[in-house]
């Protein structure tokens, strides 16, 4: 148990550089009280913490001395909170404070026995925006050193692995000379986190088509001390998306995992509800072999609705049980209507238009045929969702096919192009009317007129020519008899 907190110790000490053990290393051992009169008991002294993110490499080993800032790496993190509180039980002039401090005590320990020491007053500070925070005039002694860290943001930096308390004895040893020095500077570090959503490029799509999502991270970086224990990705779909099974793909390093072996898939039944993808140990072991390194979640959902007209959605990286949200991605869908009428404004019904994109290229269905619509009874076509951008909207065009029956197809083809945008939500009225010329009435003869008398003549010459036959076919039958 004693070589577990040893190592505890002086991995805190390699990371920190402001554990006991700097001072016994510099000194070769342990110093009794009463071979030490140059502590000064009645002196004041100070901690400087400098809170900084885990670089990928290692940092350099503090001593208690301000480190130059040529070797500092890593960015400060603002906005941390710690609070500093002095263990009074342990007395740096007691014999018995430096065999525990060299039989590994630490923070932790310190921490998990709490009831097992006596305690002064806490102090509490915040680091600005170097990442530094101070505390001054504080008399010699150990004292113990906790953080608490700020709720995950989109902007952070966020601290996503919980740091292991540790301490601070002032005074500490020169590790040249073997002098005191009261004012002492640490530099722990923080594995933070980011997380991106964004949404493939705006296209001519349907309702009903698949639309692909991507989140982004990096791969963690423990600090001294801490461990990976998990790593998810969740994302709770808004209620017009519907998960396509089978389409996640995660990538470290630009590499793809491997579904099952190195994370798992946790889907939602139908549209809306909340997909979790975690990672295995195997996948956790890939993050830890790619320190820092893009880590990216993609996956497709159908869109069944277009709501407002702005789907908006935003997912997590959850590390160790922090979770870190997501940018806000936004995908932005419109709807159309178009009314075919003749020119008394009567709708039309039976009139076939094609949906094609702004260039003038045929849109298709699943099965790769031209995408078309038919006018209803009240002559409308009504297209619930047509994918646009919500920054400048996106052009389609419906170009008619066929025309209602007993109307016109024009013969120009440019003449049968309607070309409309689609901005984001519901159409705020027919955006699209269509005319068509009613086909020319058959020609009947007029009455009264010249094809009449045509039919009289016609009509008498007919009758004539019937009375002349029978006429002739009396006279010879009476010539036989």
């Amino acid at each position: 148990m004693a070589s577990t907190k040893k190592g505890l110790t002086a991995r805190v000490a390699a990371g920190f550089g402001a554990v006991a053990l700097a001072t016994l290393t510099a000194l070769g051992g342990a110093l009794p009280a009463s071979a030490a009169p140059n502590i000064d008991a009645d002196a004041r002294g100070s901690i400087h913490i400098h809170k900084l993110e885990q670089p990928v490499g290692a940092g350099s080993v503090g001593t208690g001395r301000p480190l130059d800032a040529s070797v500092i790496t890593s960015a400060a993190v603002p906005g941390v909170d710690f609070t500093v509180t002095q263990v009074t039980s342990l007395d740096v002039l007691d014999n018995g404070t430096w065999a525990a401090l060299g039989a590994g005590l630490d923070g932790r320990a310190v921490v998990d026995d709490a009831a097992d020491y006596t305690f002064g007053t806490p102090i509490t500070g915040t680091t600005g925006d170097d990442g530094l925070v101070e505390f001054l005039d504080l008399p010699v002694g150990v004292y113990l050193v906790q953080e608490d860290v700020p709720a995950p943001s989109v902007e952070g930096p966020n601290v996503v692995i919980q740091p292991a308390p540790f301490l601070v004895v002032l005074p500490q040893a020169d590790e040249q000379t073997g002098d005191w020095f009261y004012d002492v500077h640490v530099y722990p570090k923080n594995t933070t986190a980011l997380a991106t959503k964004t949404v493939a490029d705006a296209d001519h799509q349907v309702l009903g088509t698949a639309v692909e999502w991507t989140i982004g991270s990096t791969a963690p970086v423990p600090s001294q001390g801490t461990s990976l224990d998990s790593y998810a990705v969740t994302d709770a779909l808004a209620a017009e998306l519907d998960y396509v099974e089978g389409s996640v793909e995660v990538r470290v390093a630009g590499t793809a995992l491997v579904a099952t072996d190195d994370y798992e898939v946790a889907a939602p039944a139908g549209a809306g509800g909340t997909l979790t993808v975690t990672f295995t140990a195997d996948g956790r072991a890939a993050l830890l072999a790619n320190p820092g390194a893009e880590v990216t979640l993609s996956f497709d959902t159908l869109v069944v609705g277009i709501g407002s007209g702005t789907i908006a959605n935003t997912g997590a990286v959850v590390i160790n049980g922090t979770s870190v949200p997501t940018s806000t991605a936004s995908d932005s869908w419109g709807a159309v209507e178009l009314f075919k009428h003749d020119a008394a404004d009567r709708g039309l019904e039976g009139a076939v238009f094609e949906l094609r994109d702004g260039s003038g290229a045929p849109m298709l269905d699943a099965a790769n045929q031209p995408i078309r619509y038919t006018s209803d009874e009240d002559g409308m076509i009504r297209i619930a969702g047509l994918r646009t951008d919500g920054q400048t909207a996106l052009g389609y065009q419906l170009v008619e096919i066929t025309a209602p029956s007993g109307y016109i197809l024009p013969t120009d083809e440019a003449d049968r192009v309607h070309a409309f945008s689609v901005a984001p939500g519901a159409p705020a009225g027919i955006e699209v009317s269509v005319e068509n010329e009613q086909v020319p009435a058959y020609a009947l003869p007029i009455t009264g007129g010249s094809g009449q008398a045509a039919f009289m003549i016609g009509g008498a010459g007919l009758i004539l020519g019937a009375l002349g036959f029978v006429l002739t076919r009396r006279r010879r039958a009476a010539a036989e008899a």
